[in-house]
């Protein structure tokens, strides 16, 4: 799931609308108090997510998000940070 995601047409081909404060605001209602988000800003800002929003959003409900960027189908390129 991308909290925030916000596109006319995904690669399943199918259109999201979703909001972020609310994403988040549900998953840290599920106890959920880390968030490890493995795309880059750019691929955030690709599906209509706003980095800040998704950052402050978390920040707001005492989830923790880890960015941790990695090239998609290919392992981290630092396991020792990973």
């Amino acid at each position: 799931m991308c909290p925030g995601k916000n596109i006319s047409q995904g690669r399943d081909g199918k259109s999201y609308a979703r909001n972020i404060a609310e994403d988040v605001a549900y998953m840290g209602s599920l106890d959920i108090t880390t968030i490890v988000c493995l795309l880059n800003d750019y691929e955030v800002r690709s599906v209509g997510c706003d980095v800040k929003k998704y950052a402050e959003s978390c920040s707001k409900q005492g989830i923790e998000l880890i960015k941790y960027p990695i090239i998609e189908m290919a392992p981290p390129e630092d396991f020792d940070s990973f």
